[in-house]
């Protein structure tokens, strides 16, 4: 299935109107952000799918991509790819990834840290901020929609947000429902 990614370059303008109607509580004041000298050079390996993607979203540095390959076919590299030249350079100060099962969390996390991109994969949404060691935060789609202010809050700041396997925030979804 597809994997957007979506930068966000000014606050406010591109979350979902859902998101953005929310009457939670705000959070407290945000946080401070990881240094970009924290950020290594990109060091892995792309394939050659992936290379030309990249080269083709660096060229254009569009603010909405989607990223559609089979299965295992390094969609989430890319993603961390994509991330990683944003950060560095200085276009973004917060990554969100939203999943749709808990036990991707971890997994995602792993990838990105591959890549010096360092994400909290156990926020809970109690919480209302992010540590000031980290770059952003995996979640599920059921915390954002939990705490869809939250999370609009979170992504105040320029940020990219990538939503892995779309089809599960359809409007009729199943997604908390309990089945697949």
């Amino acid at each position: 299935m597809g994997l957007p990614i979506r930068l966000r370059r000014r606050a406010g303008d591109l979350l979902a109107r859902q998101f953005l109607q929310s009457k939670s509580r705000p959070v407290a004041k945000r946080q401070t952000f990881v240094a970009v000298s924290q950020l290594g050079e990109w060091r892995l390996p792309l394939r050659g799918w992936q290379r030309d993607a990249f080269d083709t979203w660096s060229g254009e540095r569009p603010a909405d991509a989607l990223i559609v390959a089979t299965p295992g076919a390094g969609k989430t590299q890319l993603a961390a790819r994509v991330v990683h030249a944003a950060l560095g350079a200085r276009e973004i100060r917060r990554v969100l990834i939203v999943v749709p099962r808990e036990h991707l969390k971890a997994q995602v996390a792993r990838v990105f840290a591959q890549s010096d991109i360092q994400l909290d994969h156990a926020f809970a949404n109690a919480t209302r901020t992010l540590a000031s060691d980290v770059h952003g935060a995996v979640v599920t789609y059921q915390q954002v929609t939990a705490a869809p202010r939250l999370f609009r809050d979170l992504t105040r700041v320029p940020s990219i947000v990538v939503l892995d396997e779309i089809h599960h925030c359809r409007r009729r979804s199943n997604v908390g429902s309990g089945t697949p």
